[in-house]
């Protein structure tokens, strides 16, 4: 298949949610694994470890049935069909497939280890648009690669242990303690301001206290003291 269909036709994440719903039991390994771990080198298909128990093999050919994976052949870019079922899948450490999504490799036996159930020792949880998953240590993938001696291992491996160097140093690393966080204080309310009380006006003086305070009233012309009337004669 030439490269640039095949880069458009590789989307990895349908292939693992096929194997995640029908409950299959695998750990991501290869090339994707380490671009998970931040390798910069890409890759077109997706290669994955399953565990070899019969009833998983048997989930591992339902899911594979609905990927409507075929065996790659280089004379047929759209694979060659096999049977589905457990004891297919058992009779070889490898199988190399195309599903609709791009190339799905089984790898049951990678180079330098000794299978799932190794390799799961070590794996560590991705999660890519909220799926979670299984994927081989980052240290599992060099080992791996190391053991294969492939001439694209032997380009990709410099890369990787470097990208290993930096993940122990980090790891060396102390932990900063968090900082502790101090509570907000409380604020007090306002203090409440009472009203000002209203000042009553000052009550108007009646005749009879300003006559108590000073004395009778000055008598008006032509009346006599004492407020009297004057007689006529």
């Amino acid at each position: 298949m030439p490269e640039g269909q095949e880069e458009r036709r590789f989307n990895p994440e349908p292939i693992i949610a096929a194997l995640l719903a029908r409950h299959v039991t695998f750990v991501v390994i290869g090339g994707l694994a380490a671009q998970y771990h931040g390798s910069p080198m890409l890759t077109y298909d997706i290669d994955v470890t399953p565990e070899m128990s019969e009833p998983n093999l048997q989930r591992l050919s339902d899911a594979l049935r609905d990927l409507d994976a075929r065996v790659r052949h280089p004379d047929s870019p759209e694979g060659l069909p096999f049977a589905y079922d457990a004891t297919s899948l058992a009779a070889a450490v490898c199988w190399n497939l195309t599903t609709r999504h791009g190339d799905l490799d089984l790898s049951f036996m990678p180079a330098g280890t000794r299978g799932y159930h190794d390799l799961a020792a070590g794996a560590v949880t991705i999660t890519i648009h909220g799926i979670p998953f299984p994927v081989a240590s980052l240290a599992d993938v060099v080992r791996s690669k190391d053991a294969a001696d492939r001439p694209k291992d032997h380009r990709a491996l410099p890369v990787l242990r470097e990208l290993l160097a930096q993940q122990r140093e980090t790891a060396r690393q102390p932990k900063q303690p968090k900082q502790r966080q101090e509570p907000e204080q409380r604020q007090e309310p306002e203090q409440r301001q009472e009203p000002e009380q209203r000042q009553e006006p000052e009550q108007r003086q009646e005749p009879e206290q300003r006559r108590r305070r000073g004395g009778a009233p000055a008598a008006r012309p032509g009346q006599p003291a004492g407020g009297g009337r004057a007689s006529s004669r």
